[in-house]
């Protein structure tokens, strides 16, 4: 899966800082889908998205999370 791959890449990174520090690089990824039509918007998706985004840093960072619930405008 894409994510696991960016997930991985990012763990790889190594800054070099003038400093003895050595800092964590993590990254939260947020998925979701849906065909965007009139009734889904766009910007549906990108809300979805941002939750799971919210959800993986919720977690424990350092992971994804995929948006399992329809957007509002779907719903009812």
């Amino acid at each position: 899966m894409l994510a696991n791959e960016i997930l991985e890449a990012v763990r790889a990174i190594k800054l070099d800082l003038p400093c003895d520090e050595h800092p964590k690089i993590t990254v939260s990824i947020g998925i979701a889908s849906m065909v965007v039509n009139e009734e889904n918007r766009r910007d549906d998706l990108m809300d979805m998205a941002d939750k799971a985004m919210y959800i993986a840093k919720q977690g424990g960072r350092d992971k994804y999370a995929v948006f399992d619930k329809p957007p509002p405008s779907l719903e009812g």
